[in-house]
């Protein structure tokens, strides 16, 4: 019983589901001392905008358990296909400039796996988190995030990684 309830993965909401339109958000900040593995689940209800600019998730690394001096990163994520299908795209590679989230990407999953030895290179290995730029023409975007970790550490109660 152990790979049930929590116990090997933990998992960490950091963006509670909210329509964030214009505003430019962050997710809450995720410790990964205790982790050995780190993968944000984001998911999108509607994407509406009256421009073809999209917005944009990056995913950001720093170095205390604040956005201070935080560093893009690259990343490599998955697509869900639409609601109610379990195929998946193709793994696609993001450059420090983030990923799109397309007007087709209403009520999807995306999966952003973050590597430990890219976070550690550019501070020092701890704190990510992503960050969701708007723009002015959106007029609905629903998203939020989860953090899925493997802990170093396994247990009914998972240490810290908040």
């Amino acid at each position: 019983m152990i790979d049930r309830y929590g116990q090997v993965a933990q998992f960490l909401p950091v963006l509670a589901p909210a329509d964030i339109t214009t505003t430019d958000t962050n997710t809450a900040i995720v410790d990964l001392s205790n982790a050995h593995r780190c993968t944000f689940l984001v998911y999108t209800g509607a994407v509406t905008s009256a421009s073809t600019t999209e917005p944009v998730v990056t995913l950001m690394a720093a170095t205390g358990a604040a956005t201070v001096s935080a560093t893009a990163i690259a990343f490599n994520y998955r697509k869900s296909s639409a609601v109610l299908t379990d195929t998946w795209a193709d793994i696609a590679a993001a450059t420090t400039a983030g990923m799109a989230i397309t007007l087709t990407d209403d009520n999807k999953l995306m999966l952003i796996d973050v590597d430990p030895s890219v976070v550690a290179s550019k501070t020092d290995g701890r704190y990510v988190y992503l960050h969701i730029d708007t723009n002015a023409q959106v007029s609905a975007f629903v998203i939020g995030a989860s953090a899925i970790l493997e802990p170093r550490y396994a247990a009914n109660t998972m240490q810290s990684s908040s």
